[in-house]
């Protein structure tokens, strides 16, 4: 059933009183909308729960970017994991504490950690973002298998080593120069 939009403010507004449903439903008819039905007003509840934790988690992720970015990388590792059948035991606190270091174990480059903004187009990374390599691809993300490395430097290595990877990088110094 589709609501009209004062229909949802006043559902909203009352939500976030926390005020109970049968007074919610009865305010409603109070206010000249007609009579709805119990459960279409729960799913309007839950709809404007889970934007209030949406809301409420994205402020969290602007205020705490690093634990974020550890929290979304250990996160993907493990459906990767799963997807792939190979063995996991990453933590949050493992990666965060890695993040908060704030370089590449590679390369040294400082990490690029954007704070949480919806929408961005996640295709587009930024350059020095970090990213959990595998040390040996066929290894899993285990503590002892993942570094934590620039999205360059993974992007450049992809299902390589650390040594071509760096041939690769002493060969296009050679040809452009340093």
């Amino acid at each position: 059933m589709r609501y009209r939009k004062d229909a949802i403010a006043l559902v909203a507004e009352l939500y976030k009183k926390r005020t109970k449903l049968p007074l919610i439903l009865e305010r409603l008819v109070e206010r000249g909308f007609r009579k709805r039905s119990k459960e279409s007003v729960e799913t309007l509840i839950i709809k404007l729960k889970k934007e209030r934790q949406r809301e409420n988690f994205e402020k969290w992720a602007k205020k705490n970017p690093v634990k974020y970015r550890a929290m979304t990388l250990v996160s993907g590792a493990k459906q990767r994991a799963k997807k792939k059948g190979i063995p996991f035991d990453l933590t949050v606190d493992h990666i965060q504490d890695i993040l908060e270091e704030g370089e590449c174990q590679v390369t040294g480059l400082p990490f690029d950690i954007q704070p949480h903004q919806r929408g961005r187009d996640m295709t587009k990374k930024a350059m020095h973002a970090p990213s959990l390599d595998q040390i040996r691809p066929s290894g899993g993300y285990t503590i002892d298998n993942v570094q934590v490395v620039v999205y360059n430097y993974n992007t450049l290595k992809s299902n390589g080593t650390d040594e071509e990877a760096l041939r690769t990088a002493r060969a296009l110094v050679v040809r452009y120069g340093s």
